[in-house]
């Protein structure tokens, strides 16, 4: 626009053909440049409104499960009943950790939402010690009771097939009324009480079953004293003080005998220098060792 031009009528300066020329022009060096911002912005709108659409919505289309290996997924979900498609922000996730919780063998649980879509599900299972049973019961195998677990904690919880079916052959511990009443699914064992027993099998499964047999039952007739009975027929005696030293001790006789091929029927493994080692008269099979096995020095009797 010219000096001039700023002096005419509005009418003049924008209604003529010099105008209209201009405009043309512009449109014509421009032209693809509009198009494709107006194209960009058609884009941008149509997918605004599908994410508006979607949120709107929030449709559950995954749930993340994380565990400490016990507890499989579809065991999760199927006490979650969770059905599909539902709206993730109509999910109360204070309900579904109550859900999982009301299995007795699930120690925590933590549900959360992740918008838009996603259900975050992380459990924590007991993680079975020992199987647990009063002195005078038979095993599991030759009675129709419940069979009981303890964790780490004393926490004492049921058997469950689907969960614990690699756990079946784990120790019994053989307890008295004075150690634990009433034993239930969900009573808890004084961690006094409990504490040697959960080290004690800490130790031992560190440990190689050709270096330790696997053990059958624990009892603990006094408050110090610890009986194992060890599925090659030995029974050990210890105390539960200083209880990572006795192991010690119950793998040294243990490998002196197999050397020796003796079977040890009775071993006191408190006293800290010769354990008192109490031999069958008849060698057992199940410890016997090749002609070429080093032999050891012999463990003195009391």
């Amino acid at each position: 626009m010219t000096a001039l031009e700023k002096f005419l009528p509005w009418t003049v300066r924008y209604l003529n053909r010099f105008t209209l020329l201009r405009i043309l022009a512009f449109l014509k060096s421009r032209g693809l440049v509009l198009l494709a911002f107006l194209i960009a912005l058609w884009m941008i709108w149509g997918l605004a409104g599908k994410v508006m659409e979607s949120a709107c919505r929030l449709d559950l289309r995954s749930i993340e499960f994380s565990s400490n290996g016990i507890v499989a997924r579809e065991y999760a979900l199927g006490l979650l009943q969770i059905e599909e498609g539902v709206n993730l922000a109509a999910l109360d996730t204070a309900g579904l950790e109550s859900r999982l919780l009301a299995s007795p063998a699930i120690a925590s649980a933590r549900v959360q939402k992740e918008l838009p879509s996603t259900l975050r599900v992380e459990v924590e299972a007991r993680v079975p010690v020992v199987r647990i049973a009063y002195e005078e019961s038979p095993t599991y195998a030759d009675a129709g009771q419940p069979v009981l677990f303890m964790d780490p904690g004393g926490f004492i919880f049921p058997f469950d097939e689907q969960l614990h079916a690699d756990y079946r052959d784990i120790p019994v511990w053989r307890v008295t009324p004075s150690q634990v009443v009433p034993l239930r699914a969900g009573s808890q064992i004084r961690v006094s009480e409990c504490a040697p027993i959960v080290e004690l099998m800490r130790l031992i499964n560190s440990r190689s079953i050709a270096d330790i047999p696997p053990v059958l039952s624990i009892s603990r007739p006094r408050g110090w004293q610890l009986l194992l009975f060890l599925a090659n027929g030995t029974e050990a005696q210890m105390t539960i003080y200083n209880l990572a030293e006795q192991v010690g001790r119950l793998s040294l006789v243990l490998e002196n005998a197999r050397a020796r091929r003796k079977h040890i029927r009775r071993a006191n493994l408190i006293p800290r220098v010769n354990p008192v080692v109490e031999y069958d008269a008849v060698p057992d099979a199940r410890d016997s060792l090749p002609d070429d096995a080093p032999v050891a020095e012999e463990v003195p009797e009391d």
